[in-house]
């Protein structure tokens, strides 16, 4: 093979790279409503029970959630990985959008809650070119079964629970990370 035709070939790779980038960066997060009712959410202890991809992380977490003066911080607190935190602001109050210096954005919306016992949040991330989503059903409890709200919505939303992952069957005998949410 001549240079020519290695040269083509490496410009025909780039050029399809390029494209695909150029692709996703127009991708966005989902559009969900939020509750709007989620006032008292941002008060107590949450687990993680399902996910819709199931990932190790976040199913495996524990949320803490509070607030002050409005604003939320998610932190995250991993013996291994330390002590994230990302400070939130959002045009509703039910989101949590954040940025850092890496370019890295976030979401985090609140569903459906009773503030109470049960909560159906979205989460959409946008590390590079592309958003990875999820959503997570959290429970007072952790082993708790998802709650008929939590099913009536996700009908809402053209999903059903059993296409969730539970929480019983990837993190049993895992070490567990926990998440920490407060509003400042």
């Amino acid at each position: 093979m001549n240079l020519n035709m290695k040269t083509i070939i490496l410009i025909t790779i780039f050029g399809i790279l390029m494209i695909r980038r150029i692709q996703c960066m127009q991708c966005d997060c989902e559009s969900v409503e939020a509750a709007g009712n989620d006032g008292e959410f941002f008060k107590g202890n949450w687990q993680v029970t399902h996910s819709k991809i199931g990932a190790m992380f976040p199913i495996c977490g524990k949320l803490e959630t509070s607030s002050q003066d409005g604003k939320k911080i998610i932190k995250l607190d991993d013996e291994e990985v330390g002590t994230l935190e990302i400070k939130c602001t959002g045009s509703k109050e039910s989101d949590c959008e954040a940025k850092d210096n890496n370019k890295i954005t976030g979401l985090f919306r609140v569903v459906s809650t009773d503030n109470s016992n049960y909560a159906l949040v979205y989460i959409c991330t946008k590390p590079a070119s592309f958003p990875k989503d999820d959503y997570l059903i959290l429970n007072k409890d952790k082993d708790a079964a998802v709650p008929a709200a939590v099913e009536s919505k996700l009908k809402e939303l053209k999903m059903e629970s059993k296409d969730f992952i539970d929480k019983k069957d990837v993190c049993e005998d895992l070490k567990i990370p926990k998440i920490k949410i407060i509003s400042l």
